[in-house]
């Protein structure tokens, strides 16, 4: 370059070239930083567009985050709601079946309460019942012939004693000195029924009715000339 100035001109003195050249660079200096000035801006501007685009795809993300936070704590307070309506379904018909039972038992106990009631009642009503005495076997002549007169047996009377009435009179009196009484009693143990003689604190024999020992009874009775006393109920 030099050597082409120095042809054009060469009366121009060397030191001017210099001087030119340096002004020419820094005039291109000038220029490249006011053009770097100029688009810094746009640089900024461009380089800040991708954060700002993160942001809001963080935001975002955020908000996807939240509401499958709030989906999840809903099915949560869904499944909490059923479980506890199965849990109150469980308790009422827990409820329900207890219901049931104690009512099969109230009634299962009205039934009793009836059976025992019916039962007293036949019993009552069999106590009551007047026992009427068996008549003694008359003796068959069996020849023509005159026989001695036999002194027929009178049925032994039935009483009652105070707890419930008085039957019947006693038989007439015998010749014997000690007049045979029979007791008859129910026992509290076993609801069974016995027959004890005058004041014996042992019975003769036990029974299941009161019936079957009526008729023990009013058969020793007929034997020995005695009389039938029935009580209500006896502690021994």
């Amino acid at each position: 370059m030099y050597n082409f100035l120095m042809a054009v001109d060469s009366s121009i003195p060397a030191w001017i070239w210099v001087i030119v050249v340096v002004e020419v660079l820094i005039f291109g200096a000038l220029i490249f930083f006011l053009l770097k000035k100029l688009n810094a801006p746009k640089a900024a501007a461009t380089e800040s567009a991708a954060p700002q685009k993160s942001a809001k795809e963080l935001a975002k993300e955020q908000k996807e985050q939240e509401k499958q936070k709030q989906l999840a704590a809903e099915a949560a307070k869904k499944a909490e709601a059923e479980k506890a309506a199965q849990l109150a379904a469980q308790q009422r018909a827990a409820q329900e079946k207890a219901a049931q039972e104690r009512a099969a038992q109230e009634r299962a106990a009205q039934i009793a309460a009836q059976e025992r009631a019916a039962q007293a009642a036949a019993a009552a009503k069999a106590a009551e019942k007047p026992v009427q005495p068996v008549a003694p076997a008359q003796p068959q002549a069996t020849a023509p012939q005159p026989a001695p007169a036999v002194q027929s047996q009178a049925a032994p009377a039935v009483e009652q004693s105070d707890e419930i009435i008085h039957m019947e009179e006693n038989v007439a009196p015998t010749g014997n000195k000690e007049e045979s009484t029979y007791h008859i009693s129910k026992r509290f143990i076993d609801d069974k029924w016995q027959v004890k003689l005058n004041d014996s604190p042992r019975a003769m024999r036990i029974f299941e009715t009161q019936a079957e020992a009526l008729q023990f009874a009013t058969e020793l009775a007929q034997k020995k000339n005695g009389n039938v006393i029935v009580h209500k109920r006896s502690a021994k």
